[in-house]
């Protein structure tokens, strides 16, 4: 069964819900069996998943060393937005240059007359 989709993300994270929020929940899981058995299912995998992740064990030496990799490691610097502005700059030039030579050619001209004239 599929869990109603206005309450599967409330479901989700049903632990973390607010007192308000948890009781409009409860009140629908009284009389949704779909939402139950949902519920029931997200609480197998959540158990599940914690005893898999007790059973991991790290290697004290390993982490060490990568936690001394990761300190000699220079952080990144802020990249520059020249670029941005150089890309704002030439798309500003391509539309002035476009419109200075439709203003050249007469067609804006033509254009703004034609509209003016035309019966409203």
């Amino acid at each position: 069964m599929t869990p109603c989709a206005p309450f599967e993300d409330r479901l989700i994270d049903y632990a973390d819900l607010r007192p308000g929020d948890r009781a409009v929940v409860d009140e629908h899981l009284a009389g949704c069996p779909a939402c139950r058995e949902y519920l029931a299912t997200l609480r197998e995998i959540d158990t599940k998943l914690t005893a898999d992740m007790r059973a991991i064990q790290l290697n004290p030496e390993r982490y060490a060393e990568v936690r001394r990799q990761t300190e000699s490691v220079r952080p990144v610097v802020h990249a520059s937005r020249l670029p941005e502005w150089l890309d704002f700059v030439a798309a500003c030039a391509v539309c002035a240059f476009g419109y200075g030579l439709a203003w050249h050619s007469g067609v804006i001209a033509y254009l703004i007359s034609t509209l003016s004239s035309s019966p409203n």
